[in-house]
Formats: structure tokens, sequence, C-alpha cells
């Protein structure tokens, strides 16, 4: 479940979200470079202040498809570790990125947010190309993210970051999560067949058994 409000007038068009218009519209600034921070973006800070902004609700199931070996997941502790991961709503998205890295059976991560997490809402893509990062945007941009984002929203709470709402799961095909370890609640990994079509299928029948 995901609680957003929006920061400008634009019509809203994820309807199943409850709403609250917080009826004020926020200019873009540019601003200084806070201290212990390098290589701030200012621009990025700009464009994050003008983004829907909610919550991402204690409960919420989040999927993560990885291989066995894969680098900062704790498969004996259950835990994915690191300073971010990128989740998913949607298990047959999340499902399919456990066939795109080698190395190991591929597996998928059924998570839960472990607290409610304040979460912004955009497009990497575009949010991408106001920075300098050039080719390695992809990951500069989740690797930074929280930074820039807390600079935004001038807070230190973790700030997750949503992409790519579908209305057919009702939620959000990318979910950056900073701090995993810490706003992840565990619930099981699940061992996919070697194939990403049968992977599909076992899991539609798993979640969605009347399809």
């Amino acid at each position: 479940m995901f609680n957003w409000f929006t920061k400008s007038k634009k019509k809203k068009s994820q309807d199943d979200f409850t709403a609250e218009d917080t009826g004020s519209s926020v200019s873009k600034k540019i601003l200084p470079s806070p201290t212990g921070i390098q290589n701030l973006q200012r621009e990025l800070v700009n464009e994050l202040m003008t983004l829907k902004e909610g919550v991402l609700k204690e409960g919420t199931v989040l999927f993560h498809g990885c291989v066995e070996n894969s680098l900062e997941v704790d498969i004996h502790g259950r835990k994915l570790t690191g300073t971010r991961k990128w989740l998913s709503q949607d298990f047959e998205y999340a499902t399919d990125y456990a066939y795109y890295q080698g190395g190991g059976a591929p597996l998928l991560w059924v998570c839960t947010i472990a607290k409610d997490t304040r979460a912004l809402v955009g497009n990497q893509t575009a949010l991408m190309k106001v920075t300098n990062w050039g080719s390695t945007a992809p990951w500069n941009f989740p690797d930074q993210f929280l930074a820039h984002a807390q600079t935004a929203l001038k807070t230190s709470d973790t700030i997750a970051f949503l992409d790519h709402f579908h209305a057919e799961i009702g939620g959000f095909s990318e979910v950056l999560i900073p701090n995993p370890s810490q706003v992840l609640s565990f619930k099981e990994i699940i061992r996919l067949p070697d194939g990403k079509d049968d992977a599909r299928e076992f899991m539609r029948n798993r979640f969605h058994p009347s399809r």
C-alpha cells in the first residue's frame, strides 16, 4: 500500500491510492551544497523538490530477484544488505531479474516494509539527465539518491524512490530502498526454476492461482 500526495496541481493518474493535496506548489531554486556531501548535483536536488511525495506503508510486500551468490545478499542471515537495493511490487518483473545475472541459482526474495517509509515518485531516466554523471548515471543515481532526497526534503529520514506505476498491480515495478537491512523485513526466499518462462508460470500459480 502506498499513500501519496502531490505538490502540484496536475491531475492525479494513480487513482487506487489515497491522496491528500497539500494545496501548494514548490518552485525550483538553487541550493547551496550541504556540509559533508561531495559532488552534490544541485539540479537533481531541485527536481526532487518538485516530485510527488508519500509513504510506503508498513507491511507493503516487495520482491527482489537475484542469484544465490549476488553481492550484498546474506542468504543465511536472511538479509538484503548494502547501502541500497532495487525491489518491485510486481513479482513477475522481479522474477525476470533473477535471470539477468550469472553465477548461481535464481532466487526471489519476498520482503515487507518494516515501518512506514517516506517515498518520492518520479522517473529515474529523466532525473539522470539533469546530472553530469554521464554514462555512470545508472549506478550513481541509486547510490546517491538518498543524500540528494534528504537534502531536497530537509530531513534525515530514509527516503524510498518509486518508478513505473502500473494500475494492473496497483503499485510500482521499480522501488529503490536505501538502507535495506533497516527498512525491510524478510518473509521468504523462493528457489526459482532454471528457466525464466517456467519461473514466471510458477510464480503466477503461487501468487495468482485463479489466473
